[in-house]
């Protein structure tokens, strides 16, 4: 998982303030979850919509410095491409940045109907663009989870019933410039940011 970028960090505000705090429902106490947490560095963001907040990734020492933030009220290890050690709908909101494209397209699917069950509410994750990633032979932070190993499409995404938008534009390291063109024409994006709405309500872009 990333460090979310200003522009991302704000959207996730922006999808989160829209669905619950406008419709008053849950007054943004919410019962979270972050998969594939990492180190935890979405973690201080999140526990602000939280009441409760659960972490859950396989390297053991990115969850040991996720620990060490005391952001987290559980951290769990556990295989993402596997059953998930949580009962049916017990989270408000889940969220997972840059997860996907570190598992096999067959293990990805796995793990989103997975998120998708233990989930009864909202769901937001991003993954680099289909067009702009390539696979990655490489580890990072000795971390051989980090791996590219699969690639995902924003019709894929949406055949799975997420609303996708697009962050950043290929090539330009200033995104301000090129917001609205790649959050309206997520194709032409670095990163696809997308949700998927399980309640009765519905997030509108």
């Amino acid at each position: 998982m990333i460090h979310l970028d200003l522009y991302e960090g704000a959207t996730l505000c922006r999808v989160l303030w829209q669905y619950f705090h406008m419709k008053d429902d849950y007054g943004m106490r919410l019962s979270s979850l972050d998969f594939g947490c990492g180190r935890g560095r979405c973690g201080h963001l999140l526990r602000t919509f939280s009441a409760f907040l659960c972490g859950i990734d396989l390297f053991t020492p990115s969850l040991t410095t996720a620990q060490n933030t005391s952001t987290y009220d559980a951290l769990i290890r556990a295989d993402l491409s596997s059953s998930l050690p949580f009962k049916d709908r017990v989270f408000d909101l889940a969220v997972g940045f840059e997860v996907l494209e570190h598992l096999s397209k067959d293990d990805g699917m796995t793990l989103l109907s997975e998120i998708e069950r233990v989930t009864r509410t909202i769901i937001i994750l991003s993954t680099p663009n289909i067009w702009k990633q390539k696979l990655d032979v490489a580890e990072h932070d000795r971390n051989a989870f980090m791996k590219h190993k699969s690639i995902w499409s924003v019709a894929e995404l949406k055949k799975r019933g997420y609303e996708v938008h697009g962050i950043g534009l290929k090539g330009h390291k200033q995104i301000d410039m090129w917001a609205l063109l790649t959050w309206k024409m997520p194709v032409f994006s670095k990163r696809l940011f997308a949700w998927k709405t399980l309640g009765e309500h519905k997030c509108t872009s």
